[in-house]
C-alpha cells in the first residue's frame, strides 16, 4: 500500500509538472511542373496537417485526463518558402475547437489551445519579416495570450542590416510583389507621414512586377474568354492587396476561379475554412477581379513559374526609411494586443547577421529596469519578452546559459568612453523581470489551477 500511494504521489507530481505544446515543422513546396490539373500551393502538405489536426483533436476527446496536459500548438523550423498562411484553416481550427468530457467530479472542459508561431527569424528582407508576422497574426487568428517565436524582424536595426547587404537583396520576385503590396497598405493602415513620394515609387514597383508576372496570362484569359471585358478590369495595387487578405482562407473554395460559399458549417473543416474573423464583409471575396487574382496565385502554372525567378534588387534609402517606420508601427500594434515575444539568444545567433549576444535585439523590445536614459526608455516599445531555449539539444544549451550569455555580453559592453555601459545591478533586474515575464507567457498558468 505504501508502494502504491508513492507511486500515485509521484505520477501525480508529474502531471502536475508537465505540459505540452505541440508541434508542426514547416515545409517548402514541391511545385511540379508536369501534372493536370495543378494543384494549390503546399497542398500535399495542407493535407498532411489536416490529418495531424484530426489525430490531435481525436486524443483530446478519446483521453481528455492526458489531453488537458496539451496546452498549445506551434510551427517551427525555416520559415523561408512556407507561409503562414499554409496553416491558417488547421491553426484557427485547432485554437476554436475546444472539448467537453466527463470527468469523476463531472463535466469538464477542454482548456482552448493557445498559438505559438516561430515568424520573422530568418528573411530574406526585413519586410518579408515583417509581412510573415503580420501574417501569423491575422490569418493564424494570433492575439492576447498566443505567442510569436524569434520575430528578429521586429528588433532588429534596420539600417545595420540593409547596409550589412549592400544596400541589395536577392529575392523571389513573387515574394517581392507581396512585399511591395503589403509596404503600401502598411504605410496608409498607420498613417506615416512624408512617405508620399515612396508610395509613387512603389505603385511604379507593383506596375513592373506585375506585368511582368500577371499580366500576359490575363491577356492570355482575354482572348480565351467571351467575357474579353471582364480581364480589362481593375488590377491595381489596391485589388491586389485585397487579393492577399483572402490567402487566410483555404485555397479549395476558390479553385473553380469563383469563391464558393461554405455552406456545411456543421463540418469543422468548412466552419473555420474562411477567416470570416479577419475579413468579416463578404463583398471582397465577391468581387471578379480580387478573386481571380486570388485564384491565379494559387492554380496558374505560368504565374507560379514566373513568381518563383530570383531577381537581386537594389534598395533605395526611401525604402529603408519606411521600413524603420514600419517597424516601430508594428510593435507598437503588438504590445497593444497583448501578444507576447518568445527570444531565442542563442539560436537566433546562429541564424540571424549578428555575432555579439550584446547585439541581440531583445533589449530594442524591452528595456524596463535596464536602461537609465530616459529617451532610449520612452523609445522602446516595451512588449511582454521571454528567453528561451529552442532547441536545447541541437544549440547545446540550457536555459541557465541562455541568461548568463546575455548578461556576460552586457556586463562587457562599454560607451564611447570605455565606460561600462549598464550597472550590474540593472542587468540583473532586467532579466529578473523577463523571467517574471516568461512565467506569465506559459500557457498553463490560469487552466492549471482549475485543474488541480
Amino acid at each position: 500500500d505504501a508502494r502504491v500511494a508513492m507511486f500515485h504521489y509521484e505520477t501525480g507530481d508529474l502531471r502536475r509538472r508537465f505540459h505540452y505544446v505541440l508541434h508542426f515543422t514547416k515545409a517548402k513546396d514541391i511545385f511540379w511542373d508536369g501534372g493536370m490539373p495543378l494543384e494549390c500551393r503546399h497542398y500535399a502538405y495542407r493535407m498532411q496537417m489536416q490529418r495531424k489536426a484530426e489525430e490531435i483533436l481525436k486524443f483530446r476527446r478519446d483521453y481528455p485526463q492526458f489531453g488537458r496536459r496539451v496546452v498549445g500548438i506551434d510551427a517551427c523550423a525555416q520559415e523561408i518558402g512556407c507561409r503562414p498562411e499554409v496553416f491558417a484553416c488547421v491553426f484557427r481550427t485547432l485554437k476554436q475547437l475546444s472539448v467537453s468530457a466527463l470527468d469523476l467530479s463531472g463535466d469538464f472542459e477542454l482548456p482552448q489551445l493557445k498559438i505559438t508561431y516561430h515568424v520573422g527569424e530568418d528573411f530574406l528582407d526585413v519586410v518579408d519579416g515583417l509581412r510573415a508576422i503580420d501574417e501569423a497574426i491575422h490569418f493564424l487568428g494570433i492575439d492576447c495570450g498566443d505567442r510569436l517565436g524569434h520575430t528578429l524582424a521586429l528588433g532588429v536595426d534596420v539600417r545595420a542590416w540593409y547596409r550589412q547587404k549592400m544596400g541589395q537583396i536577392t529575392i523571389a520576385l513573387q515574394d517581392y510583389l507581396d512585399n511591395i503590396v503589403w509596404m503600401h497598405h502598411a504605410i496608409t493602415k498607420y498613417n506615416l507621414a512624408g512617405m508620399g513620394a515612396f508610395i509613387g515609387w512603389l505603385e511604379e514597383q507593383y506596375t513592373r512586377y506585375f506585368t511582368y508576372i500577371y499580366q500576359p496570362i490575363l491577356k492570355e484569359m482575354a482572348y480565351e474568354e467571351s467575357g474579353a471585358a471582364f480581364f480589362q478590369g481593375n488590377f491595381d495595387i489596391h485589388t491586389y492587396f485585397l487579393s492577399w487578405i483572402l490567402r487566410g482562407d483555404e485555397p479549395y473554395l476558390y479553385r473553380t476561379g469563383k469563391f464558393q460559399e461554405v455552406i456545411h458549417v456543421s463540418d469543422k473543416w468548412m466552419r473555420y475554412a474562411v477567416n470570416a474573423d479577419k475579413v468579416r464583409s463578404d463583398d471582397i471575396r465577391h468581387i471578379p477581379e480580387v478573386v481571380l487574382m486570388y485564384y491565379m496565385y494559387h492554380y496558374n502554372r505560368a504565374v507560379r513559374i514566373k513568381g518563383e525567378e530570383k531577381a537581386t534588387i537594389s534598395i533605395p534609402k526611401q525604402y529603408i526609411d519606411g521600413v524603420v517606420l514600419i517597424q516601430k508601427a508594428m510593435r507598437e500594434k503588438i504590445v497593444k494586443r497583448g501578444i507576447s515575444i518568445e527570444m531565442n539568444p542563442s539560436s537566433n545567433l546562429s541564424i540571424s547577421t549578428f555575432s555579439d549576444y550584446a547585439k541581440h535585439p531583445i533589449k530594442e523590445l524591452y528595456n524596463l529596469g535596464l536602461s537609465m536614459n530616459e529617451t532610449e526608455l520612452m523609445e522602446c516599445p516595451q512588449m511582454n519578452v521571454s528567453i528561451n531555449t529552442d532547441d536545447k539539444g541541437v544549440f547545446s544549451t540550457r536555459l541557465e546559459n541562455e541568461y548568463a550569455l546575455l548578461a556576460c555580453a552586457l556586463e562587457r559592453e562599454v560607451t564611447a568612453e570605455g565606460e561600462a555601459k549598464y550597472k550590474r545591478e540593472c542587468i540583473y533586474e532586467w532579466l529578473d523581470r523577463i523571467r517574471e515575464m516568461g512565467i506569465r507567457q506559459t500557457f498553463m498558468g490560469v487552466e492549471e489551477g482549475r485543474w488541480e
